[in-house]
């Protein structure tokens, strides 16, 4: 499983700084000692780990649905990372001028969807472009079972300047919305 640890900046000592405190306000040196812990001893963060389920055409969704590939090029266009503390991140689209992703994404919760905003650098009325994204909860019990989440993206073919739309399949006759499915058990 790939890991995407976001990037902290660290404290790197460069010199070394003699502060004298004696003389100085009361509290002044436990303040000092709280921030030398604090910056010596950085809190770890919780790295967001791939979660998707949904890697190949070969596997399948719900009747209904669609794959969350662009079936032309086989690129995978809804990915998801989690993480420990019941975070859920939905990445739609590759960067791409030539993917549009709809603002609109629903998550399966306690047996209904529920709607969720998809934000991005690039919006074009409902649409984004490029690539857009989703954050949310999931409580860690339901995070340890599969859940579905569904996104409506659209890939610009650039010989004949159409756009396919949850293509079904290769000839994209049908448009669906797209499903991928999700699970952590890094807990």
């Amino acid at each position: 499983m790939n890991k995407i640890t976001p990037v902290i900046p660290g404290l790197t000592p460069v010199r070394t700084v003699h502060l004298d405190v004696w003389g100085s306000a009361p509290g002044m040196t436990t303040l000092l000692l709280l921030l030398l812990i604090f910056f010596a001893f950085p809190v770890p963060s919780s790295a967001q780990t791939y979660c998707h389920l949904i890697t190949s055409q070969t596997q399948s969704v719900l009747p209904g649905y669609a794959m969350p590939f662009d079936l032309a090029t086989n690129q995978l266009l809804v990915k998801a990372t989690c993480n420990s503390h019941g975070v859920v991140t939905i990445h739609a689209g590759t960067g791409s001028p030539n993917n549009a992703i709809y603002a609109v994404g629903y998550l399966w919760n306690q047996g209904m969807w529920q709607r969720f905003q998809v934000r991005g650098p690039q919006r074009v009325g409902d649409w984004l472009i490029g690539t857009g994204t989703a954050i949310f909860y999931v409580p860690e019990w339901q995070l340890q079972e599969p859940n579905y989440v569904l996104v409506y993206s659209c890939s610009r073919d650039t010989t004949t300047a159409s756009w396919n739309c949850g293509c079904k399949d290769t000839m994209c006759t049908t448009s669906q919305w797209q499903m991928q499915l999700f699970q952590y058990s890094g807990m």
